[in-house]
C-alpha cells in the first residue's frame, strides 16, 4: 500500500492487481460494529473500472456465508451501489444503486446513509442525492467480518479489490442529512494542480493553461510577466524572450492553496522558419518547376530536388527529365543554425502522352474473345477501333470477334489537349473453328464389357488402358486391356486388382504409371484400394493417407504436373464432395475454402490445361436429383468456383463423359442418363470461353452411358458397349 496527494491531504493508493486493502479486525472495531443507523462518507478517485466484478470502497461484509452487514461498492458499469443486510443474507430488497457512473481519474465525494428510524437508504454523489429507497427493516446484521477499505470477504478470503485513491473516509453511527454531507464535502480545501502547453517556443508564444484543481474555488493566475487572470483555464501570450515562473492561487469554502512552478515557461528569440512552394506540382516530362522560397530569418539556402540535382539559389527553377515522384528538401541557415524542411513525394512527373497496348490471345477460332491491356501513358481518355467497325471507350476492353479474318487494331489516347495514336496492323488472326467428327473404329477383338469400366491414356506408350466394368451384370471384369489405335490387346499380369466396376483410372505421366482407385466388387462392396499399372504388371500401393471406400467417383490428370485428382462418388450410403490429389504414391485431401460442389456420384471431371483448372459437370445427389452445374477448381488457390454457362447448356445428367480437347480448346461432354436414370442421352456438347454449344455430328456413338472417354493421339477416344469411337 502506498500514499499520495489526495483531495484533502494524503490519500491511500489501492492497486487492484496487488490485492491491496486496509482493515480493522472485528475484535478492535469498537464503534464500527454498528447495527443501527449508519453513514459512510469520503472521497474516491478511480484509476480503472473492473468490467467483470464490483470493486469495494468500504465494507463490513462477508458472503459465501451469511455474515453480511453493509458495503459500498462500484459496479462493473462504474455506478456506485450501497448494500445493507438485516439478517446476514443477500436480497435485492437490501440494495440501492445510483444512476450515474463514475469517470476514472476524477475525484468524487460519496456518502451512503442508512436511517433505521425512517427505514430509508440513500446515496449522495458530490452532495447531490443520487438514489433513495424505503426498506422494511431497522437493524443491521452484527457481522463479525473486519471493517475494510478496498475489499470484502468471500468465505474468509479477501476479494473484489478497489483500484484507485480513497481519502478522508468517515463512519458515523447516525444518518447524516444532505446539508451535513454538503458541509462535509465543502470543508475540504482545494488542492491545486495545473499544466500548460506548450512549455517552450519562440516569441510571441501562446500558452494554454489547464486547471485541474480539486474543489470549488476562485482562482488568481500570475503568469510571471506582470499579467494576471481569474479565468479557470486561461490562454496567455508571452511577447518577450525569457524564462517565466507561473503561480496559481485557489480559494474555496474549505480554505486556500497556492502552487508555484518555477522556470516553467521558456520563450526564446524567433529562429529560422523554413517554408517553400512550387508550381506546377505535376505534369509530363520534361517538367519545368518554379520553386518559391518563403523562409524567414535565414541568409543562405541549399535545395535538393530529389533527382540528385541541388541548388543554392533562393528561389530556383528546375527541370525534371525522368518520370517519377520526387521528394524536395530545403535547408536554410542563419550562419549559426541550420533548419531543414522536407516535402515528401512533392513533385510528380509522368511519362509523356503515348498510346500503347497489348492483347491476348492474338489468334484463335471464331468466336474469339480478346482482352486488350492498355499500357498508354499520360492519357485520360481512349478510343479503340477493333478493325471490324466496332469501337470502345473502355480503358482496357474485352472484344469478341465472330468472323474469321485478320484484324488491324487502333488505340487513340487523349490527355484533354492532344492525342496520340497507335495502330497495330494485322494484329488479331481469327480462323474458322476446327471441325470434329465421330468415327467408329472396327476392331477384331474387344473387351467384353458394356459399361461401368474405367479408361486412361498412357501418353508414353500411346496406349489406351481399360480395366473393370460389366457385361450382363455379374461376373465383373478383371482383365487388363490396351488399345493401340487399331485393335484391343489383352495383357497378362502376375497380379491384378480383383474384379470390380465403377472404379477410377488415370495416368501419371511423371512416374509413367496408370493409377486405379476404388470401385465396387462382386458383392457391391465399395473399395479403397490404390493400384499402379506399369505397362507390364499391377502393383498395389499402400499410401499413408487414402480416400474412403467409394464407387462411381471421377479421376482426372493434370498432364503438366502429373497430379491426379479424385472427386465425389458414394459408398452405397454416403455421397462425397471431397477432393483428393495423388502425387508420388500418396493421397492428400485438399482443404477447400469457400463454396464447393454438393456431394454427388456419377459426375465427370477433366483437366483444362490451357486455363490450368479442373472442370466438373453434373452427377446425381443422394436424394436422386440429377445436376447440370459446371464448376472450376483452381489448383493454386485451392478454391471451387461455379461457372455461369449463360443458359442453354446441357440438361442435367449422370454417367456421362467429360474430356478436354487441347487441339480445339473445347471441353467435350458426351451422353449419360437423364430423367430418373432411365433416359439415355445421345448428344455431344462443346464448352469454351463462349459457353456451351451443342453439336450434332453424324454418325455418333449410340446411347453412350456408363462409358469412358480419354484424349490421346490428337483425338478423343471413347469406349461404349464394346465399340471404339474416335472424335477427330
Amino acid at each position: 500500500m502506498s500514499y499520495t496527494v489526495g483531495q484533502v491531504g494524503q490519500a491511500a493508493d489501492f492497486e487492484r492487481d496487488n490485492s491491496e486493502y486496509l482493515s480493522i479486525s472485528h475484535s478492535l472495531q469498537s464503534g464500527l460494529a454498528i447495527t443501527g443507523s449508519l453513514t459512510l462518507a469520503g472521497w474516491v478517485r478511480l484509476e480503472s473500472i473492473n468490467p467483470n466484478d464490483a470493486m469495494i470502497v468500504a465494507s463490513k461484509y462477508e458472503y459465501g456465508v451469511n455474515n453480511r452487514a453493509y458495503r459500498l461498492d462500484i459496479r462493473p458499469d462504474g455506478i456506485p451501489a450501497f448494500i445493507v443486510s438485516p439478517d446476514g443474507s443477500t436480497s435485492s430488497n437490501y440494495n440501492l444503486v445510483a444512476t450515474t457512473p463514475l469517470t476514472p481519474n476524477t475525484w468524487y465525494h460519496l456518502a451512503a446513509v442508512f436511517d433505521s428510524q425512517a427505514q430509508t437508504m440513500a446515496l449522495y454523489q458530490d452532495g447531490v442525492l443520487a438514489a433513495t429507497r424505503s426498506i422494511t427493516f431497522n437493524t443491521i446484521y452484527p457481522s463479525t467480518a473486519p471493517f475494510f477499505l478496498g475489499t470484502n470477504l468471500n468465505n474468509g478470503s479477501a476479494v473484489q479489490f478497489f483500484d484507485g485513491l480513497l481519502d478522508e473516509w468517515r463512519v458515523y453511527a447516525r444518518p447524516l442529512s444532505q446539508s451535513e454531507i454538503q458541509t462535509l464535502r465543502a470543508t475540504t480545501p482545494p488542492t491545486i494542480t495545473f499544466n500548460a502547453a506548450p512549455l517552450s517556443g519562440t516569441a510571441p508564444l501562446t500558452v494554454v493553461f489547464t486547471n485541474t484543481t480539486s474543489g470549488t474555488a476562485t482562482y488568481l493566475w500570475n503568469f510571471g510577466d506582470g499579467l494576471t487572470s481569474t479565468l479557470v483555464h486561461p490562454t496567455h501570450t508571452y511577447s518577450q524572450a525569457r524564462v517565466y515562473t507561473v503561480t496559481l492561487a485557489a480559494t474555496g469554502a474549505g480554505g486556500s492553496d497556492v502552487l508555484t512552478k518555477s522556470s516553467y515557461i521558456t520563450v526564446s528569440t524567433p529562429g529560422i522558419v523554413v517554408d517553400f512552394a512550387a508550381f506546377p506540382l505535376s505534369g509530363p516530362l520534361p517538367l519545368l518547376v518554379q520553386f518559391l522560397n518563403n523562409t524567414t530569418n535565414a541568409s543562405s539556402y541549399a535545395w535538393q530536388f530529389g533527382d540528385g540535382i541541388t541548388s543554392t539559389l533562393p528561389s530556383p527553377t528546375h527541370t525534371y527529365t525522368a518520370a517519377g515522384v520526387y521528394t524536395v528538401t530545403l535547408t536554410a541557415s542563419d550562419g549559426v543554425n541550420t533548419v531543414p524542411l522536407t516535402r515528401t513525394n512533392y513533385i510528380t512527373v509522368s511519362e509523356p502522352l503515348a498510346a500503347n497496348f497489348g492483347a491476348t490471345p492474338l489468334s484463335g477460332t471464331a468466336p474469339l474473345t480478346v482482352t486488350f491491356a492498355n499500357s498508354s501513358t499520360g492519357a485520360s481518355a481512349f478510343v479503340w477501333e477493333f478493325g471490324n467497325s466496332i469501337t470502345s471507350t473502355v480503358i482496357s476492353p474485352t472484344h469478341t470477334y465472330t468472323q474469321a479474318g485478320v484484324y488491324t487494331v487502333t488505340l487513340i489516347a487523349d490527355d484533354g489537349t492532344m492525342t496520340d495514336t497507335l495502330t497495330r496492323s494485322n494484329y488479331i488472326t481469327v480462323t474458322l473453328p476446327i471441325s470434329r467428327e465421330w468415327q467408329q473404329i472396327t476392331t477384331t477383338t474387344s473387351p467384353p464389357v458394356l459399361g461401368e469400366h474405367s479408361l486412361a491414356y498412357n501418353s508414353a506408350r500411346n496406349r489406351v488402358i481399360l480395366y473393370g466394368g460389366n457385361a450382363d451384370g455379374w461376373p465383373y471384369a478383371d482383365a487388363t486391356w490396351e488399345f493401340d489405335g487399331t485393335d484391343w490387346l489383352t495383357v497378362t499380369t502376375s497380379t491384378r486388382p480383383n474384379a470390380r466396376y465403377g472404379t477410377g483410372l488415370a495416368y501419371d505421366p511423371l512416374n509413367e504409371v496408370t493409377v486405379l482407385f476404388g470401385g465396387s466388387d462382386e458383392d457391391d462392396t465399395a473399395l479403397n484400394q490404390t493400384w499402379e499399372y506399369t505397362g507390364t504388371d499391377w502393383v498395389q500401393v499402400f499410401p499413408t493417407t487414402s480416400p474412403l471406400s467409394r464407387t462411381y467417383h471421377s479421376l482426372a490428370t493434370n498432364p503438366i504436373s502429373g497430379t491426379i485428382y479424385l472427386f465425389g462418388g458414394n459408398d452405397g450410403e454416403t455421397y462425397f464432395s471431397d477432393l483428393w490429389k495423388y502425387e508420388n504414391g500418396d493421397w492428400t485431401n485438399i482443404t477447400i475454402s469457400g463454396a464447393r460442389p454438393v456431394s454427388r456420384t456419377l459426375a465427370a471431371i477433366t483437366y483444362d490445361t490451357d486455363n490450368n483448372r479442373l472442370l466438373l459437370f453434373g452427377g446425381r445427389t443422394v436424394t436422386g436429383t440429377l445436376l447440370a452445374d459446371l464448376w472450376a477448381f483452381d489448383p493454386v488457390a485451392e478454391i471451387w468456383t461455379e461457372l455461369d454457362d449463360g443458359g442453354g447448356g446441357p440438361p442435367a445428367r449422370m454417367a456421362h463423359s467429360l474430356t478436354y480437347d487441347p487441339a480445339t480448346g473445347n471441353v467435350v461432354l458426351v451422353g449419360g442418363l437423364s430423367g430418373d436414370g432411365d433416359i439415355v442421352l445421345n448428344d455431344t456438347w462443346h464448352y469454351n470461353q463462349n459457353g456451351w454449344m451443342e453439336v450434332t455430328p453424324s454418325p455418333a456413338p449410340a446411347q453412350p452411358a456408363y462409358h469412358q472417354a480419354v484424349y490421346g493421339s490428337n483425338a478423343i477416344i471413347l469406349f461404349s458397349k464394346g465399340e471404339v469411337w474416335r472424335y477427330e
